[in-house]
């Protein structure tokens, strides 16, 4: 979904969006140290159910469980190498639990990392966490809260 057809989407009507997946881990009892990002893929069902909860409480907008999904992030966990299949299966996880009249939108935090000035090598590095998911319909849309990104 492009700029200009998002704004004439939210123009129709006032739109519902979820909560924030990772403090519905959090609060769900996954370890704060742990990786929620990993999650998609190790333990996709738990992932799946919160979608659902927010979707039955009303959500008309859900993001993916991959705003940490980034090389510096999931390094930390020893999961760099991992950050393509995690962003996919976030996406994938929040597809299935979407219908084609839910907006899904792709979370991407921050590096943790100075990105200021970018540098040759950390550009491309965020931008592949970004580029790395393809778009599913109309309704997918990168989020890109990434310091110099936007």
């Amino acid at each position: 979904m492009r700029r200009a057809e998002l704004a004439a989407f939210l123009r129709e009507r006032c739109c519902i969006g979820d909560g924030g997946v990772g403090t519905a881990l959090y609060n769900g009892g996954v370890a704060a140290r742990g990786s929620f990002d990993d999650l998609n893929r190790s333990d996709p069902e738990r992932n799946l159910g919160i979608h659902a909860a927010h979707l039955a409480a009303g959500a008309e907008v859900i993001s993916t469980n991959s705003f940490r999904a980034n090389r510096w992030k999931l390094a930390r966990h020893g999961l760099s190498s991992e950050m393509a299949a995690n962003n996919a299966a976030g996406v994938a996880v929040a597809r299935r639990a979407a219908n084609s009249d839910i907006v899904v939108l792709r979370s991407v935090g921050p590096s943790g990392e100075i990105l200021a000035p970018l540098d040759e090598e950390k550009a491309p590095a965020m931008a592949a966490g970004v580029y790395v998911m393809p778009p599913f319909n109309r309704f997918d849309l990168a989020i890109r809260s990434v310091a110099g990104l936007i």
